[in-house]
């Protein structure tokens, strides 16, 4: 089966719900900024120092690694849709489940210290989403809301999961 790859907002729940459902679905759950942190052996903050691109580069590398095996749940990155290559990557080797959550709930839980891109202050969510809503929603197979509880919204991810293999793919 293809993998199953969660993108979204920065805290947007990528990484909760995808633990959830690896353990639902019994498959392999990879954090693409944990695996490129390990591969790497510096965080995503180190790497953004160097600078955004380079970062990007990488993450697009690892992507491609990741997006050679079948049947992970994959939670990606933020802006892993801020490269062309990775949306053609995505939407090829997997099922993408855009993860939509009000702004307002992300900045009032987010820890903007360990998110590079937002290290100056919350507002600046707005201006990235501003930049990347329409990647999201044209990468993505199908759009969950995550407005309700978690047990909702896990649910429904593994609903539209479900569909989609049952749909033969």
């Amino acid at each position: 089966m293809k993998n199953i790859y969660l993108i979204g907002m920065p805290g947007c729940g990528k990484s909760t719900i995808g633990k959830h459902i690896s353990k639902i679905l019994k498959r392999k759950y990879i954090d693409l900024d944990e695996a490129i942190e390990s591969a790497t052996k510096l965080t995503i903050k180190q790497l953004f120092d160097f600078s955004e691109n380079h970062f990007r580069q990488i993450e697009a590398q690892t992507l491609k690694g990741i997006s050679n095996s079948k049947d992970l749940i994959v939670a990606t990155g933020g802006g892993i849709i801020t490269k062309e290559i990775n949306i053609d990557l995505l939407s090829y080797t997997g099922f993408v489940i855009y993860i939509n959550r009000p702004l307002d709930e992300i900045v009032k839980d987010i820890d903007i210290q360990r998110r590079p891109l937002l290290n100056k202050d919350a507002t600046v969510l707005f201006e990235i989403y501003a930049k990347r809503k329409e990647l999201y929603e044209r990468c993505a197979h199908v759009t969950i809301s995550n407005c309700g509880t978690i047990e909702d919204v896990i649910n429904n991810v593994v609903k539209e999961i479900k569909n989609y293999e049952t749909d033969g793919h």
